[in-house]
């Protein structure tokens, strides 16, 4: 099967989460990802649950390491994954994040129609709830961008409105980009291990490269 996407989950103390999540990848009515698990570290367990996934459907899913089986942080994590990448795009999904089945199937759909945008970002629920507490449901929240659905910024204007505050960062679950924009890009900053990672990375993402954003979580 053709790979398309690229999905990048990098990996350190999630064995709580890291089936779940991996499970929202496979259940993606979409068919032509790869799952690239990054691993980092990892004591908790989680090494052995993203070995057995890698072994259930190894067509599909790698696991990946460092040299030494080092720690390196997050943004390392990410590259490690973005070097083994084959997909035309590229998408992020933390190891305590989920995905509703529908993600890639729609955002993919959308950036082969705007052969203009390089990124695609949407909304990012916030959610509470997954417990099934009552108290905790009133807490879930829809975190929009801040632009009207459909519009496309060009570069750098994401990257300005951000520095601004004038729209919300994205989160990175939220995101689908062209593997060349990101390579363009240089992927992620490994000097940001665990904190900002993500704003590091979109500060040189959004500098050059043109933004879809929609209104969809």
């Amino acid at each position: 099967m053709t790979v398309r996407v690229s999905v990048v989950m990098p990996f350190l103390a999630a064995a709580r989460f890291l089936a779940e999540s991996v499970e929202s990848v496979r259940a993606q009515t979409y068919p032509h990802w790869e799952l690239l698990l990054c691993y980092d570290g990892a004591t908790d367990g989680s090494t052995e649950i993203a070995r057995r996934y890698a072994a259930l459907d190894p067509a599909r899913i790698r696991w990946l390491e460092h040299p030494g089986h080092a720690t390196r942080g997050a943004s390392a994590a990410r590259n490690l994954g973005l070097a083994a990448a084959s997909g035309e795009y590229v998408a992020f999904l933390d190891a305590d994040d989920v995905w509703l089945p529908h993600k890639l199937a729609e955002q993919v759909a959308l950036l082969d129609a705007h052969p203009e945008a390089d990124v695609l970002t949407g909304s990012t629920e916030f959610w509470h709830s997954w417990n099934d507490a009552a108290s905790d449901a009133e807490r879930d929240q829809v975190v929009r961008i801040g632009v009207p659905d459909g519009t496309l910024l060009r570069a750098p204007t994401m990257l300005a409105r951000m520095l601004e505050g004038r729209v919300a960062v994205p989160c990175t679950c939220s995101l689908v980009a062209r593997r060349a924009a990101v390579e363009r890009a240089g992927g992620f900053e490994e000097s940001f291990m665990r904190v900002f990672t993500d704003q590091a990375f979109y500060a040189k993402l959004f500098a050059e490269s043109s933004v879809l954003v929609v209104d969809a979580c």
